[in-house]
């Protein structure tokens, strides 16, 4: 009988630990919103992306020829005085000075993401056609506060699901490498992920493996010397059914967060490595985004600092820039 009641006594202790893993509670940051004024501020810029040009804030929006073929930009300098005090953010234009070619790509929808390296700037547009959706990478060069963009010459990619307005959402550069990546990862949705590489003149150059990944991969950060990097996974609940979701694998070992406890929005930043063939995701436990009340579209990511994150929303609810600070 003793022998029974010592097992008993440790089959629940066993218990007890597996559900204390299962409520731990991993902090939540908040955003500081940023005061943005002009244009930027309209429901119809789209922002769907962010990237540094040296000291300069790339707001990469969705539909330029909505401004006059333009993008906008902000400096360190002014960001700083908006993230330390009451400062009003004036977003200052980069022209596209062949943004009207853009419009003329099969299916165009659309710019998703970009990222920059030196004056040579490459970007993911997504289209559709025929129902069927497909990304494009292309490239570009910057000169002053004027981009021109190649559109004769693009490399075209393959969706990796059947999902409607589903493309390549994010890239990043990795050397001589343009790595780019797919929207919708999760197990039920894209068994198998990948991401796409190619070289700095658009050729393919192979793929690398990616983990599965509920929810959606909006953004991506640039990577730092370890190889590793952050992107933007969130989820609309309006989204859960489209998605097919499976068990949140990253949630079930880290934990979650307590306003995110019985929400069904997701709004959280996951950190990954680059290894050899692969794309890992990194051994640290997400950073949570403190919710709010209404889901945040959020669409860009850039790093600000080793402990600050620089994020900015699509239309819904608004267009939000804000700051993450993790100290």
């Amino acid at each position: 009988m003793r022998f029974i009641f010592f097992c008993l006594l440790f089959f629940i202790s066993t218990l007890s630990a597996q559900e204390a893993a299962v409520e731990t509670l991993l902090p939540e940051f908040p955003v500081q919103y940023l005061n943005l004024s002009g244009e930027i501020n309209q429901s119809e810029s789209e922002i769907s992306g962010l990237c540094w040009k040296g000291d300069s804030l790339i707001l990469v929006l969705q539909y330029p020829h909505r401004f006059g073929q333009a993008l906008f930009y902000l400096t360190r300098s002014d960001l700083e005085l908006a993230i330390n005090g009451d400062f009003v953010l004036e977003p200052q234009p980069l022209w596209l000075t062949s943004g009207h070619k853009l419009s003329a790509l099969p299916g165009y929808q659309g710019l998703e993401a970009m990222a920059i390296k030196g004056n040579r700037v490459f970007m993911l547009v997504e289209a559709e056609q025929n129902r069927v959706m497909s990304g494009y990478l292309l490239s570009g060069k910057i000169k002053g506060d004027s981009m021109e963009i190649d559109t004769d010459h693009y490399a075209e990619i393959p969706p990796q699901t059947s999902l409607r307005n589903y493309a390549e959402e994010a890239l990043l550069l990795d050397g001589e490498r343009v790595i780019t990546f797919y929207e919708a990862n999760g197990k039920n949705i894209n068994p198998n992920p990948v991401a796409h590489v190619f070289n700095t003149n658009l050729e393919p150059a192979g793929t690398l493996i990616m983990p599965n990944i509920e929810y959606r991969l909006t953004d991506v950060t640039q990577p730092d010397s370890g190889g590793y990097f952050y992107g933007i996974n969130y989820l609309y609940p309006g989204d859960e059914r489209k998605l097919k979701l499976a068990p949140d694998e990253i949630s079930r070992r880290w934990g979650n967060g307590l306003s995110h406890r019985g929400n069904k929005t997701v709004e959280r930043i996951i950190r990954f490595r680059l290894r050899e063939g692969r794309i890992e995701l990194a051994e640290t436990a997400p950073i949570l985004l403190k919710l709010n009340g209404e889901s945040r579209n959020w669409e860009g990511i850039a790093r600000w600092s080793d402990q600050a994150f620089l994020m900015v929303t699509d239309t819904h609810p608004a267009t939000i820039l804000g700051l993450v600070r993790l100290r």
